[in-house]
């Protein structure tokens, strides 16, 4: 059984022109080229559809596994390192000498 369809093109459109274009450069008839093309979308579109399922399924079987880490992950959150800063107690210029004259004679107490 045959059934006929037609296909106007505006070749004054891009897509149009493209499609014009790909046809008429096919080795193969229109007729072949429409059903091997669009045969070939649709095995795409299954495709896509296929790995996007298993995509899915990887996705939640990774946030199935990591579910019993959510208790410890929720009290790591909540514990944060309490950072210690040391500050340098700065030498004022007045005492400078005298702290190192101090200096000084703690080590000359050695020898």
């Amino acid at each position: 059984m045959n059934k006929s369809i037609t296909l106007r093109l505006d070749l004054d459109k891009a897509d149009h022109k493209r499609v014009y274009d790909y046809l008429q450069g096919s080795e193969l008839s229109i007729n072949k080229e429409v059903v091997h093309t669009i045969c070939d979308y649709l095995d795409l579109m299954e495709e896509r559809k296929i790995e996007e399922e298993f995509l899915d399924r990887v996705v939640l079987a990774v946030q199935d596994s990591l579910k019993p880490l959510v208790p410890l992950l929720n009290l790591l959150s909540m514990v944060q390192p309490v950072a210690q800063v040391q500050r340098a107690v700065p030498v004022q210029q007045e005492n400078s000498r005298e702290a190192e004259e101090n200096m000084m004679d703690f080590l000359d107490s050695f020898g």
